[in-house]
């Protein structure tokens, strides 16, 4: 196998995005004023991450961009930036921590995970998300060598940032990884443009013409499985 490291996204693909899903319905429905508030702060993220440099955010850590940000919404514009930090942790990422807490272990993603470590390929994460225990409570945290969310980096998918800054701490070529997501829009739009190979998990193979930048579709996290499989034994 030419790859010499696997890299996932976590959440809808370590585990499934009916499961992500209902996280976040919980989310919403307990907290819907901040769940609204929260997402428009990440939208306009995404939106002004290509501009950061021009912004003087380099250097700046996630926290306190994810706060710029927020304090340029309607709810954060009268906010200091202390004052805006703390209310995205009390309000919306306790809350978080809080319904990730229920997630369940993933005993076919364990399997695979171990068969891509016995070939020798190093296993990394890459979340849009706070990782908190997920790994743990899923079984896999012993399997996964190289952990990375936005609070390394400052940026969030699809920003090239997120893949280039995943080949340093890997110290691989791009040609040497294969990223694995369930968003083609964030994951695979991402990789593609530094260069990474991908393949995209919960679409149907036979739609494969839609998604153009995935090397591969699968349907479920077992067609995948048994795919990477073939390719480890080859």
């Amino acid at each position: 196998m030419k790859y010499k490291a696997i890299c996932f996204d976590v959440d809808g693909t370590l585990y499934s995005p009916q499961q992500l899903r209902q996280f976040m319905i919980n989310i919403g429905f307990s907290h819907p004023v901040w769940a609204s508030r929260y997402n428009r702060m990440r939208q306009l993220f995404r939106q002004l991450q290509g501009s950061f440099e021009e912004m003087n955010m380099e250097g700046t850590s996630f926290e306190d961009r994810e706060a710029l940000v927020y304090m340029k919404t309607a709810a954060g514009r009268k906010l200091r930036m202390v004052e805006a930090r703390q209310k995205l942790d009390k309000n919306y990422y306790s809350h978080m921590e809080e319904v990730y807490a229920t997630l369940e272990k993933q005993p076919e993603t364990a399997q695979t995970l171990e068969k891509i470590k016995k070939a020798g390929l190093t296993v990394c994460v890459l979340s849009d998300w706070p990782l908190y225990n997920k790994l743990e409570l899923m079984g896999v945290d012993s399997l996964v060598d190289c952990r990375i969310t936005p609070y390394d980096m400052g940026y969030l998918k699809p920003d090239v940032h997120c893949f280039t800054y995943m080949l340093d701490r890997l110290a691989l070529k791009n040609t040497e990884v294969l990223f694995v997501g369930d968003s083609y829009d964030k994951d695979i739009t991402g990789a593609s443009a530094a260069g990474i190979d991908s393949v995209l998990i919960g679409r149907h193979r036979d739609q494969k013409e839609q998604f153009p930048l995935a090397a591969e579709v699968f349907d479920t996290w077992k067609d995948f499985d048994a795919w990477i499989g073939s390719q480890l034994e080859a």
